[in-house]
């Protein structure tokens, strides 16, 4: 019981803090969350002390433990990571997807261009917070399909673990307006149109020079957010609230591919 209560805490704090609900600095009181849930300390410490290990938290000696704030250099290595890794699986995925998962990259694709075209509709200049969170709720679904499409079960672990930190954990999110939401859909249909093509190389190339150019756009928000902070003018980063359905279901995917890797490790064994 103990490791699933552990694995309940662990994905409860860690929804908060992708979703805004706990911020950069804020403390985790695990006799807060014991009387909140209604379990122990016990298993809230080690989920704690897991998150710290992988970064989201930090265990500061007599103070507490804090949600981590990362600062410019963890956002660079994030896309760094992404750089290495993501591509690859792309690359990998055109040789191996198959006709389901091309359509549900196909209708993300889709859903995405509908979302450029309500803003267009709309008149107005950028989009509403509504339809900013359900334009990075939609790109994360692509993402998140093409790791899988890939076959590799780490990398999608690695996606779920890098790739919505680097989208959550920046100082801010992006306000979209028509000619950024429409070079979002043309990059995502091109890496779509590789892989369907099975244009590994190609796939891989779009797919790099997609992520490098988030990279790019998250470090001009975080140092506007800086100057802001420092001019004492900054806002706390929105809450995306779209992400909360597609975190549910990356968490009921994940709790899934862990029992499978766990249980292949198992089998290796002697």
């Amino acid at each position: 019981m103990a490791p699933l209560l552990k694995d309940n805490v662990y994905r409860t704090i860690r929804h908060r803090v992708l979703t805004g609900r706990l911020g950069p600095g804020d403390r985790v009181s695990a006799l807060a969350l014991s009387k909140e849930l209604g379990i122990s300390q016990a298993p809230i410490r080690e989920a704690v002390s897991l998150l710290a290990s992988e970064g989201l938290l930090e265990q500061i000696p007599n103070a507490g433990s804090f949600v981590t704030a990362p600062d410019r250099a963890d956002l660079e290595d994030l896309f760094e990571l992404r750089e290495w890794v993501e591509p690859e699986a792309t690359a990998k995925a055109a040789s191996c997807i198959d006709a389901e998962q091309l359509a549900e990259l196909e209708q993300v694709c889709s859903r995405m261009r509908r979302l450029a075209h309500k803003l267009r509709e709309s008149g107005a200049k950028t989009a509403s917070d509504k339809l900013d969170e359900q334009h990075v709720a939609t790109d994360f679904m692509f993402h998140m399909a093409l790791i899988r499409a890939s076959g590799n079960r780490r990398a999608m672990k690695f996606f779920v673990d890098h790739h919505v930190m680097s989208r959550l954990l920046s100082a801010c999110q992006p306000r979209f307006d028509l000619r950024e939401m429409a070079r979002w859909y043309r990059e995502h249909i091109r890496v779509f149109r590789a892989v369907r093509d099975g244009d590994a190389k190609l796939a891989r190339r779009l797919t790099r020079a997609a992520i490098r150019r988030a990279g790019k756009v998250a470090m001009v928000l975080y140092d506007q957010q800086q100057r802001k902070i420092a001019a004492g003018s900054a806002s706390k980063p929105r809450w995306v609230a779209a992400l909360q359905e597609t975190m549910h279901e990356i968490e009921e995917r994940e709790a899934v591919i862990a029992q499978q890797i766990d249980g292949t490790e198992i089998e290796r064994k002697p």
